[in-house]
């Protein structure tokens, strides 16, 4: 199939959209690899008055069988083109989110790791601290005993 055929399928509106969608055919919204009966697409260009040279995608099987009014492929580029645009803009954004989502996890794990290794090195020296003073207090406790020891002695 040439591009230069015509718009043979007699559908020259200004949007595919008014087409009945039937057997899986559905709806198109970005460039389509093939059509719901497994033929392949053409790109061909319409000489309507409506849309001249204006370029349209179509099932290469209807394109040769010449079917008007059908259900197989029929999508102008310009239109397929700008919801492929779109499609592409809406998983971008849905990166981005991931992405930042993924960025302030890993800012908050470590933040969350550098806070433990501070409360761990407060929990280290609180410990040493403490062990200071239950060595002074262990000493102080036992000079004292020592002292009353030496002060009954005396007295008897």
């Amino acid at each position: 199939m040439a591009g230069g055929q015509s718009n043979t399928s007699g559908d020259s509106r200004g949007s595919s959209s008014g087409r009945r969608p039937s057997r899986g055919a559905g709806r198109f919204f970005d460039v389509p690899k093939k059509c719901w009966c497994g033929e392949v697409k053409v790109t061909l260009t319409s000489n309507s008055d409506q849309n001249p040279y204006r370029r349209y995608l179509r099932c290469s099987f209807a394109a040769e069988n010449k079917l008007q009014n059908d259900n197989h492929i029929f999508k102008w580029v310009d239109e397929a083109l700008l919801n492929e645009v779109d499609t592409l803009l809406l998983k971008n954004a849905r990166l981005e989110e991931v992405i930042n989502e993924m960025a302030s996890k890993s800012v908050f794990e470590r933040t969350e790791t550098e806070i433990m290794a501070r409360v761990e090195d407060a929990l280290a020296a609180a410990n040493a601290k403490m062990k200071k003073t239950m060595i002074v207090v262990v000493i102080g406790s036992l000079t004292l005993v020592g002292m009353m020891g030496v002060m009954c002695l005396m007295r008897n």
